[in-house]
């Protein structure tokens, strides 16, 4: 299909090649170095191509290999081999992430960008990329002591189609430094992130907080460490003597998507009502075939809000009826079940036995509703009323825990003295009864990574999870034990890990159905700075303390 004739009003070119701006579409875009590629070259490519604005897509697609080749091949300058540059460019493109677009993947080569986003309803890609190139133009020739052009004035956009495309673009850009000879492995290349791993960060002193400040500010923005890069975390557990290595799988943890009625300052997904990221039919079908293989007896659905996918009670009856699957966990906000829509969605959940692990920061109104938003503890009173009712915390086969997270820069208090106090406070205020509360630290890592940092904070609660390192809290950690699985089926040692876009590889990106699930005892566990958070005092874990 020729979307030129079906949609001509979301098609523009400034004369070089055409673009597609479509709001919310996935866009993976690539701009490069003004001399990376002679003009002249390019047009004679267009000439033997015969390729003309508008015409047929084999010609255009043959057109960009040949530039993607000659760009790899290292031509030009290549100003953005020096760190410094390469720098200036990731720190703009993680500047708006979130708040203009969502930076899904990005890999800086020597003299080109890649880009793989998806773009937000007020800002057309066309604003988004000529924004990144203006500000790092004027702030690398600042660095570089020059003057002139910096990038080639036009740039390749290519929207994403479905979900094999959507892996075989994270699949290019991650191997892209490897493909061309600079890296031995993706990990190993600094300036790169996959999906996910972009989180929200603030707007600090000298960077633009506009498009008019992008357009003319010169400061360098400082860019974060890369949290997929084993730092202090990887050399304290040799210190210790100690290491990380998978044992027999016991929990299939999956991560349905970002979509979530909700906005949790303490949210370590970047969730919220505008994220498109769910989990599809097809997919779940592909989890359920390989889950049929293995004797895992434990699935713990996460988000988002896991009620709130399309095709959820879908999942849950198909997974229901896997005789070896003994326990489905659902880990509920508590709001949801009150929301319009999702009045039956608590009843549904007692018929299927499914076992509800619920936030619950504080049992007083203004903590709660300062993490999370005004209102959300009267809605999560009533939610925990309701699933009362039904049995919940009551009967042996409806369990019902809740969860506590800090609502500020420090660890959890004794678990087993708030689950106390949690116990007589809303049974004597609201009748309410649960089972069991787990205490889980908040992990420094996108949107609690920004607040952090907003604050002035950042720095020291990293201290603090460090200093208090507990060697006791390392065999009990969750990632031991447990598969995390992300929305598209991508495989990670935790959901953490997931969040910073710790894929599995094995030369390439790996997915569950890539998975021999009798292989997965004494792998190595993949590392970074922010596992502190797990390690801290008695220790964090889905099920709460460790130690």
């Amino acid at each position: 299909m020729n979307l030129h004739h079906t949609h001509p009003e979301l098609w523009h070119s400034r004369g070089f090649v055409p673009h597609f701006d479509k709001p919310d579409a996935i866009q993976a875009v690539t701009f490069r170095l003004h001399d990376s590629v002679p003009v002249d070259l390019i047009a004679r490519w267009r000439e033997e191509l015969g390729w003309k604005e508008g015409s047929n897509d084999e010609a255009l697609i043959e057109l960009r290999q040949r530039i993607s080749k000659y760009e790899d091949a290292g031509h030009g300058e290549c100003w953005l081999k020096r760190p410094e540059i390469a720098d200036l460019v990731q720190g703009a493109l993680l500047h708006f992430d979130d708040e203009r677009y969502r930076l899904l993947a990005w890999c800086i080569m020597p003299n080109h960008v890649h880009v793989l986003i998806e773009c937000r309803e007020d800002w057309p890609l066309a604003d988004i990329v000529q924004a990144w190139k203006s500000f790092t133009a004027k702030a690398a020739n600042k660095l570089l002591n020059r003057t002139g052009t910096f990038w080639f004035r036009e740039y390749h956009d290519r929207f994403i189609r479905d979900e094999k495309h959507f892996a075989n673009v994270v699949e290019y850009i991650n191997n892209n430094p490897v493909k061309a000879g600079l890296a031995r492995s993706p990990e190993k290349w600094p300036y790169s992130g996959t999906p996910g791993t972009a989180g929200i960060l603030p707007a600090s002193e000298g960077f633009p907080t506009s498009s008019g400040d992008f357009d003319e500010a010169g400061g360098t923005p400082a860019v974060p460490g890369d949290p997929r890069v084993p730092g202090d975390f990887s050399r304290t557990l040799q210190f210790h003597g100690l290491t990380l290595r998978r044992r027999s799988t016991q929990i299939l943890q999956v991560n349905t998507g970002k979509l979530c009625n909700l906005t949790c300052m303490h949210c370590h997904v970047n969730a919220g009502p505008k994220r498109k990221e769910i989990i599809t039919r097809p997919v779940m079908d592909r989890i359920l075939a390989w889950l049929e293989t293995t004797d895992i007896h434990t699935v713990d659905l996460t988000g988002g809000a896991p009620e709130m996918i399309p095709d959820f009670r879908y999942f849950i009856e198909k997974l229901r009826a896997l005789p070896q699957v003994k326990t489905i966990i659902d880990r509920c906000n508590l709001t949801i079940l009150v929301e319009p829509g999702y009045e039956d969605m608590a009843e549904f959940l007692a018929g299927h036995r499914i076992a509800i692990v619920a936030s619950m920061p504080c049992y007083e109104p203004a903590n709660v509703n300062a993490q999370r938003g005004e209102g959300v503890f009267d809605a999560s009173i009533r939610g925990m009323q309701i699933l009362n009712q039904l049995g919940y915390g009551r009967l042996p086969s409806l369990q019902l825990d809740l969860v506590y997270n800090p609502n500020g820069a420090f660890l959890p208090p004794d678990q087993r003295e708030l689950e106390t106090d949690y116990k007589r406070e809303l049974k004597e205020h609201f009748d309410i009864d649960f089972n069991r509360l787990f205490a889980i630290t908040n992990m420094p890592i996108a949107r609690y990574k920004s607040w952090l940092k907003n604050n002035g904070k950042l720095e020291d609660y990293m201290a603090l999870l460090r200093n208090s390192f507990n060697p006791a809290a390392v065999d009990g950690l969750m990632c031991r034990d447990t598969l995390s699985i992300g929305w598209m089926g991508e495989v990670y040692d935790c959901d953490f890990n997931q969040q910073l876009g710790m894929q599995w590889r094995n030369g390439r990106p790996l997915f569950l159905w890539d998975i021999d699930p009798s292989g997965l005892e004494n792998r190595e566990i993949a590392l970074g700075d922010h596992c502190f958070g797990c390690t801290a005092g008695r220790g964090s874990s889905c099920q709460g303390t460790v130690v």
